[in-house]
């Protein structure tokens, strides 16, 4: 990366039923002087409205794509949009928009991909429950037998992206809880993966989507994840340049199972959306393979130039007649 100019940086925010959390968050990240992008993921609470009530730069997904989707959505914006970093940053108030710089000077330094830890070095901020620490050890674990690198935090939805990385999720990036996995696959497509220490915050409102039940199901899939494509052959340095043609998500063997229920799940909601409405998913990047229909509604947010306005990402997925973005500028 260029050292003579600074980097262009996108803060994605990934929100499911953060109406309590969302515009605190949002303003926050603004406050700073980021760029960003508030995907919400098929919230069923007032999210979008809080959205719409705050002027907030955000797309809604019209139906529930998983953490995977909204992130994958946002990367491809960030990738869309020539962005040179990208930071993901949850929507629920946890992670600290003021340690972002430790991320990005990671990436001007030559790091690919940067993971917010709480666990590198002694932090005095929130380090979750015992159970969950206990399943982050596990996933280190994991992590360090298929790679040889030890990624405290695998867990940590902080973190950001170079060129490189956003190249690559833009193309593929794992349906739902992404995080341990895309490390994996950073590493195995020769991308520089690293930590850097970071305080965060107990969840500021709402409630957390992920139960006991998905907890298991959670170990179980990422568990998998981690050990088949970690076994699988490395390969050579993912290009910056994708080819649009591959975008959508393969159902990947080593999540054959997990992912086909889900798919069958996903494809009920989307035919109901679609038969409801004479549209389909924006982006949708995690399921594009295993729909019917797929046309975005996406437009830029007020950075983005009359090039990436007209690119085949926006031409391509043009809304029909009658549609209005949901992308609200400030």
């Amino acid at each position: 990366m260029s050292s003579a100019r600074a980097p262009r940086v996108l803060v994605i925010i990934p929100a499911y039923n953060e109406e309590a959390n969302i515009a605190a968050v949002a303003r926050h990240v603004r406050d700073a002087g980021y760029d960003y992008l508030v995907v919400n993921d098929g919230s069923v609470d007032r999210t979008e409205g809080v959205c719409q009530e705050h002027h907030l730069n955000y797309v809604s997904l019209p139906v529930n794509m998983g953490i995977g989707g909204a992130v994958q959505t946002g990367h491809l914006y960030a990738y869309e949009n020539g962005y040179d970093v990208d930071i993901q940053v949850d929507g629920d108030g946890q992670h600290d928009i003021s340690y972002a710089p430790r991320l990005i000077e990671q990436i001007e330094n030559g790091a690919d991909l940067v993971i917010g830890s709480r666990f590198v070095s002694q932090s005095e901020g929130f380090q979750s429950t015992v159970l969950r620490r206990a399943g982050i050890k596990w996933l280190e674990k994991c992590i360090r037998h298929v790679t040889g690198l030890t990624i405290t935090d695998s867990t940590s939805g902080f973190r950001a992206s170079g060129k490189a990385a956003i190249a690559l999720f833009a193309q593929s990036y794992p349906a739902d809880y992404p995080e341990p996995e895309s490390i994996v696959s950073a590493y195995r497509h020769g991308l520089d993966v690293v930590e850097v220490p970071v305080s965060m915050h107990e969840r500021q409102g709402g409630k957390s989507s992920i139960n006991a039940m998905k907890s298991i199901y959670y170990m179980i899939k990422v568990s998998l994840a981690i050990f088949i494509v970690g076994k699988s052959e490395r390969k050579g340095r993912v290009a910056v340049s994708i080819n649009p043609s591959r975008r959508a998500h393969r159902v990947r063997p080593l999540v054959f199972f997990f992912e086909i229920i889900q798919a069958r799940l996903e494809r009920k909601a989307a035919a109901q959306v679609l038969a409801s409405v004479d549209g389909a998913l924006l982006g949708a990047p995690c399921y594009a393979a295993t729909l019917s229909r797929s046309r975005g509604l996406l437009s830029p947010v007020p950075s983005a130039s009359r090039r990436h306005r007209n690119s085949s990402f926006y031409r391509n997925r043009c809304p029909g007649p009658g549609y209005v973005s949901p992308l609200r500028q400030s």
